[in-house]
């Protein structure tokens, strides 16, 4: 079907003419001149209604952050900005998308209840063991029921009987699997919100590995690895001991990744400051010239409801 207006095919911004108007559009207001003015006037066009609609998705979205998520961003991006592959703007594109995702995602996770939002349920102390992930037939089966006595003066039956076949039960997924495995699979569902089909889970193949979770758009590839700590959740901690393997996966794209990490050290029950739960961290691999950047994001788990802390904790 032939599309109507003069504006240019969506998702295709038009040359930028001057005083915010574009080329090749009779004058209309450019993306961030409509941005700006948060209005855009509607035609008969299927494309003018089309960005509307995402004008406004995008308008709502970026001008609702905190001062505290800016400052966090902002401390992201200037440590992200020594990468050479993020000066490329399809990259820094891609990155920075992850990076909005990731700084709503926690925002949601830390003020989420578990009444509101069940999927939180691992995030906390009393129901984080609950797995409702766990493959069918992992349930004990039912205890068998005693045979009915045989009537008075009846022949006693043939001592050779036929047991009925019990299907054994699938495996269960290992503790710490579990753990990682129910952050990773909320991520991952929080994050096709934004970026659809570009987002990819167990992907093979990633430098001679499988990578937790993948990002693959305009030929950018990002990897975010998710892990369980219940030791040393310090960034540097984190640094030593998943460090090599999160920055591995970047031998052959973009020299960035993410480490996703639930927090199990804690022993209070509290969450603590968002600001401290980011870090850009710095990998140079042996025999390279340029470094490996990784953005650190530390999941909070094993935490209490605040009516249940006390001073102290």
């Amino acid at each position: 079907m032939a599309r109507r207006g003069r504006g240019p095919a969506p998702g295709h911004p038009a040359k930028r003419g001057t005083a915010g108007k574009t080329d090749g559009d009779g004058g209309a207001p450019s993306l961030s001149a409509v941005l700006a003015s948060g209005t855009l006037a509607l035609s008969d066009g299927f494309g003018a209604a089309v960005g509307q609609v995402r004008a406004d998705a995008y308008r709502l979205s970026v001008d609702t952050p905190s001062p505290r998520e800016d400052r966090i961003l902002e401390k992201l991006v200037s440590g992200l900005e020594r990468n050479k592959d993020y000066a490329d703007e399809r990259t820094r594109s891609v990155v920075n998308a992850v990076l909005a995702a990731l700084l709503r995602f926690f925002v949601h996770r830390l003020d989420s209840t578990r009444a509101n939002d069940p999927g939180s349920f691992y995030l906390f102390a009393s129901t984080e063991r609950l797995n409702p992930f766990a493959p069918p037939g992992t349930s004990p089966p039912p205890a068998k029921e005693a045979a009915p006595a045989a009537p008075a003066g009846a022949k006693a039956a043939s001592k050779k009987t036929t047991k009925p076949k019990v299907e054994k039960p699938a495996k269960a997924t290992p503790e710490r699997d579990q753990f990682e495995r129910n952050l990773q699979l909320d991520f991952a569902n929080f994050l096709r919100a934004s970026l659809g089909g570009a987002v990819h889970l167990e992907r093979s193949d990633v430098a001679g590995g499988r990578a937790d979770i993948v990002v693959d758009h305009l030929a950018v590839r990002l990897v975010i690895e998710v892990k369980r700590e219940d030791d040393d959740a310090s960034h540097e901690g984190l640094r030593a001991r998943y460090g090599a393997q999160a920055s591995e996966y970047s031998n052959t794209n973009a020299r960035i990744g993410f480490l996703l990490v639930l927090d199990r050290s804690r022993k209070d029950g509290t969450s603590g400051d968002i600001e401290e739960k980011f870090s850009v961290q710095t990998i140079t691999k042996t025999g390279d010239k340029e470094p490996r950047m990784l953005v650190f994001a530390v999941m909070p788990g094993k935490r209490k409801r605040p009516s249940e802390l006390q001073l102290g904790e």
